[in-house]
């Protein structure tokens, strides 16, 4: 069954089937309750959860569906979130919530799915854990991915099974707004804007008050997400409202710093056009309030399709709702470019683990070069998408040929059109230019004020290249790309909807064991679990920033898909010195 089809079937069954117990009073414990499944009963009220299977180990517990703020819906649209109020039932976790309302342009076909009550959270933990046999297990919370538009907690998508089995941590997943609804802003105190980051906060401020009642431990809290999920880690680690809330960060593919992160610099720009998409009219007439009083009384579902028409070719920019600077200080999220923000050192230190794939750029250039006649018209059109999907602004437009001359040579060949012959370079173009260039001046800023014994930097690299890839999400088709974006993923969550399992005794098996158990030593102790010889991040160690690990296939066999780890230190120094060369220009 084409699984974008089976996800609307299961979003269909599941709103039939996500109800509530009524029948729980105010201040009651678990000791209230006589029932078969675990309850854990917090601050906010008592959740009823239910035993899973695991992968390697039997059963492991799972509370779906709490909520950690009031529904985002009315007159909280485009409102920062609230926290949640005291609920005085038992409420029934055993079944899981909808999707954030979303259109996922990552997919060949893309449809509006999900609901706008969306703001809840998933919390897993090893069977019989509680407080009362005094547990407190250091807790990992996964911000999800897909470019700030989509996303899902899922267990179909992202399910706990490969963390759960080692019995040694809490794991928490969130769900936040997308897209307009999370990101619209008017760029003043009508719609201040960031509210999907705010929800992250929102999210984790629950979790301080409230995680010890599932066994875990507050003051052990490590955030971790991957893609856009990486950015907003990464962006925690500057916000002034995340402050406190965290104590470890994982940074998987994605920085504050890249280019689809970059801010928006007219957001009430975007907004009105926003309203012209959706029918509302005399904009400009209206005041911010008004106009977003106007924008709350859309249906859901028209605001989020009617993104198409902000697209300049094809679905790019894949990301059109981006963080904003806010104006108001009080409650921001952002308060200035997290470019700048992190040049200038103003972030939290603390240690934390940064890396990439090894085919990044696969995540939007394998869609284009899978597709002849999407293909063909970027070559028709070359000079001038090519700034724009590269999100290059020229301080001097004089030097656009130079611009274009430069990329193709570096990248194509020499050639003036993108093909099969060149189509690695044009993947490592996207994987350069979004992903490893600004991961190599992240680092280089960081090492210029953190205190790298106190708060070290892990560095690694994830090259393993097996049966399956996010590449055929991202294409419809069977085409090989290699080690493409989030394909690392596979060996983290379990995703029935779209891979089949690995068997228990394989290779990849033990991969999923050495990851998990890396993440988890790291979540525990501040290092990941020894690989080989693994040494701290130092400034300009042989030439280059600092030893990484790779995790990589033992040889070419596609028979014998063993893998290894090896400690690396290449970095592409002329890819560095050619995007300081031309981001000047």
């Amino acid at each position: 069954m084409n699984w974008l089809i089976f996800s609307c079937v299961l979003l269909a069954f599941l709103f039939v089937t996500n109800s509530n117990c009524d029948n729980a009073t105010d201040g009651q414990t678990e000791e209230n309750f006589t029932s078969a499944f675990p309850i854990v009963c917090t601050r906010s009220g008592c959740i009823e959860g239910i035993a899973q299977p695991g992968y390697q180990i039997d059963e492991y517990e799972a509370f779906f569906g709490i909520p950690y703020a009031e529904p985002p819906v009315g007159n909280l649209r485009f409102a920062n979130p609230v926290p949640v109020k005291k609920w005085n039932h038992l409420l029934n976790g055993k079944v899981e919530r909808l999707n954030c309302i979303q259109k996922n342009y990552l997919t060949p076909k893309p449809t509006v799915d999900g609901v706008e009550d969306c703001l809840y959270l998933n919390v897993y933990r090893p069977k019989n854990t509680s407080t009362k046999n005094n547990s407190s297990l250091p807790v990992m919370v996964y911000i999800h991915e897909g470019g700030f538009f989509s996303g899902s907690i899922h267990t179909l998508f992202r399910g706990p099974q490969y963390f759960m089995d080692s019995q040694q941590v809490v794991l928490v997943l969130l769900t936040y707004r997308l897209g307009p609804l999370g990101f619209l802003s008017t760029g003043d105190a009508a719609a201040p804007g960031n509210f999907g980051l705010k929800d992250q906060v929102q999210a984790l401020k629950w979790l301080k008050k409230n995680i010890k009642d599932f066994g875990g431990n507050p003051d052990s809290i490590t955030i971790f997400g991957a893609s856009a999920g990486a950015v907003s880690v990464h962006m925690h680690m500057m916000s002034p409202l995340s402050q406190g809330l965290f104590h470890r960060a994982i940074v998987m593919s994605g920085t504050a710093i890249a280019p689809y992160n970059e801010p928006t610099k007219n957001p009430l720009a975007l907004a009105k056009r926003q309203a012209e998409l959706v029918g509302i009219e005399n904009i400009e007439n209206l005041t911010t309030y008004d106009l977003i009083e106007k924008l709350r009384q859309v249906n859901a579902s028209l605001l989020v399709d009617s993104g198409d028409d902000l697209k300049i070719w094809s679905v790019d920019p894949l990301t059109t709702y981006r963080p904003v600077i806010e104006t108001e200080a009080t409650g921001a999220f952002l308060t200035a470019d997290p470019s700048v923000t992190w040049e200038k050192g103003n972030f939290t230190h603390i240690p934390w683990m940064i890396g990439v794939v090894a085919n990044e750029g696969s995540v939007r250039s394998a869609a284009i070069l899978s597709n002849k006649d999407l293909l063909d018209d970027l070559n028709f059109r070359l000079d001038g998408l090519l700034p724009k999907l590269m999100e290059i602004t020229l301080k001097n437009p004089k030097n656009g040929p130079q611009l274009i001359k430069r990329i193709q040579d570096f990248y194509l060949n020499g050639n003036t059109t993108v093909s099969q012959a060149n189509s690695k370079g044009f993947m490592d173009l996207y994987s350069d230019r979004a992903f490893l260039y600004p991961l190599y001046k992240v680092i280089e800023n960081y090492l210029k004020y953190a205190d790298t014994i106190s708060n070290p930097v892990y560095l690694y690299r994830f090259a393993y290249k097996g049966t399956l890839s996010y590449s055929t999400v991202f294409t419809g088709t069977n085409q090989d790309f290699g080690v493409g974006h989030i394909d690392d993923l596979i060996y983290m969550f379990k995703t029935p909807i779209l891979f089949p399992e690995f068997k228990r005794t394989s290779d990849a098996a033990q991969l999923i064991r050495m990851l998990t158990d890396t993440y988890i030593h790291f979540a525990k102790y501040g290092r990941p679990i020894v690989w080989n010889e693994m040494e701290d991040c130092i400034p300009a160690h042989r030439g280059n920033i600092c030893d990484y690990q790779e995790f990589r296939n033992v040889n070419n066999d596609k028979t014998n898909l063993k893998f290894e780890i090896q400690t690396n230190n290449q970095f592409n120094m002329e890819m560095v010195k050619f995007w300081d060369e031309i981001l000047k220009l």
